[in-house]
């Protein structure tokens, strides 16, 4: 196993440096010595007091040895062959010889004052554990001109009342102690990880402050299709955040992301039931009541490309739309004014063609339902519902709408059972919108739905619908509440039924 390398020498003077500069040694866009050369000859404050510590992958001696070239006696370089991409931050950290790191990118440049007033700001509060900087932008063409615009707006959204701090890796300042108390940034989660470090630095408790008059400069893409790479770099660092926590913590700062969160829904196992179901409903009311035929073939529609084929018509149709706008933002010989409404809409398929990718090329198959006895708060059910919306709080506790149709990965163990669905009444009594439950595509008899003034919906489960539950799970039915249609603004979800939590149990 190959070990990083650390050339350096021995320090001008006995003190250690207040901050140590990180820079990986990757996404130079363009000269990298140039760059650096604005942190190692650029800077106010004086040369003794900050490191530079670059890390690389060992991918290129000769832009190595031109790094090394700017570098004064006590500055690092760790070549590191087994790490690339996010980890070349965590390698350059254990090399850092100063309580605070300065974590920016290989394509930044920091202003001359930089790091003096982040210096300043620090002996000014000796309390303070992290710190985010002022960002400018450097921009060569028309594609950065739209970058420049497109961060701008994400860093009002982020300095909006209410908002919690997030950091940026073009430039942010962190104690060492701290960043090392964390674990540092993941690498598994690409450039998702700064958002990542900076709800686990808030969920702390952390001080942060800004810094103002400490700026570093971003130079950003030559091209639409970099920054988009980036921008799907993001996503699925996303999904795999999501993957190793829990629905409350990701959902809390990350907000819902309905892809994720409906993962097994473009599992062919988890909708083939689903349109048994919903097939069978509509033979019903075609018979009995067709005003409930169009919201059937319209879930019957939405399940209906994965029992197909599970997320690859999905992301398909992403595809194609992504690269039709991204042409129109970063090809077409347009008007500026008609590239930016492009761009945007560009940049919201590509995180979501990411997703769906994800899902495609990550989510396997499903086990079968879970057989067990017991009760489930909405929020342990993370991985046993498709079909639903994000988390959301009512009287201090969590519970989430469903989507018209909603399947459940749950199935009682053998004999009788009660599957009673708390709803609390949000919408209502459950009888008066749920039209049916169906074990693996089968109805459920109309007698076997209970439901009180208590806002619980009680599903009584012979043993024959159990085994049918545990071969392909519950699909539930209800009609449909569209919020914008009884006054609630920029609300066009369609809902199904409030679940706060699911119990199972045996019947005596």
């Amino acid at each position: 196993m190959k070990m990083a390398v650390e050339t350096t020498g021995p320090p001008t003077r006995q003190d250690a440096p207040a901050v140590s500069v990180l820079v990986p040694l990757m996404d130079t866009r363009g000269e990298v010595a140039d760059h650096l050369r604005s942190w190692t000859d650029g800077q106010t404050l004086g040369r003794e007091r900050f490191q530079v510590v670059v890390a690389s992958a060992a991918t290129d001696p000769a832009e190595e040895r031109r790094v090394e070239g700017l570098f004064a006696p006590h500055d690092v370089l760790v070549r590191d062959p087994g790490t690339s991409g996010v980890g070349l931050w965590n390698v350059a950290a254990t090399r850092a010889r100063a309580p605070w790191l300065l974590l920016t990118e290989a394509h930044c440049l920091g202003d001359a004052d930089c790091l003096a007033r982040l210096v300043q700001a620090l002996e000014d509060d000796p309390e303070l554990e992290a710190a985010t900087l002022e960002h400018g932008h450097v921009t060569k063409n028309a594609t950065g001109e739209l970058c420049e615009r497109w961060f701008e707006q994400v860093y009002r959204s982020w300095s909006s009342p209410g908002e919690w701090t997030r950091l940026n890796l073009v430039g942010v300042a962190i104690r060492k102690s701290v960043f090392e108390a964390v674990g540092g940034l993941e690498p598994r989660y690409g450039m998702f990880c700064a958002f990542f470090l900076s709800a686990r630095l808030d969920e702390r408790g952390v001080r942060v402050a800004h810094v103002p008059g400490a700026r570093v400069f971003h130079v950003h893409n030559d091209t639409i299709r970099d920054h988009h790479g980036h921008t799907m770099n993001h996503a699925r660092g996303e999904c795999e955040a999501r993957t190793d926590h829990d629905a409350a913590f990701c959902e809390r700062y990350f907000g819902p992301e309905p892809v994720w969160g409906n993962r097994l829904r473009y599992r062919p196992e988890i909708a083939r039931p689903a349109i048994r179901a919903l097939v069978s409903a509509g033979v019903r009311a075609s018979l009995r009541r067709r005003t409930e035929l169009p919201w059937l073939a319209r879930e019957l529609g939405a399940w209906l490309p994965a029992a197909v084929a599970g997320a690859r018509p999905h992301a398909l149709r992403q595809r194609l739309s992504f690269t039709a706008r991204q042409s129109v933002a970063g090809l077409l010989p347009i008007a500026r004014r008609w590239r930016w409404p492009s761009f945007l809409e560009a940049h919201r398929d590509a995180v979501r063609l990411a997703r769906l990718e994800w899902v495609r090329d990550r989510v396997s198959a499903p086990d079968p339902p879970r057989q067990a006895d017991g009760r489930w708060s909405v929020e342990q059910l993370d991985a046993a519902l498709a079909g639903i919306h994000g988390l959301e709080r009512h009287d201090g506790d969590w519970f989430r709408w469903t989507e018209p149709s909603v399947a459940m990965w749950l199935a009682p163990p053998s004999g009788d059972h009660v599957l009673t669905i708390e709803t609390r009444g949000v919408r209502g009594a459950p009888l008066d919108y749920v039209t049916g439950v169906y074990a693996d595509g089968r109805r459920l008899p109309s007698d076997r739905l209970l439901g009180g003034d208590d806002g619980r919906l009680s599903i009584s489960l012979p043993s024959a619908f159990g085994e049918r539950a545990a071969s392909g799970g519950l699909t539930i039915l209800a009609r449909p509440f569209e919020p914008e249609a009884v006054g609630w603004p920029a609300d066009v979800r369609r809902l199904g039924i409030p679940i706060f939590s699911v119990e199972l149990r045996p019947v005596p």
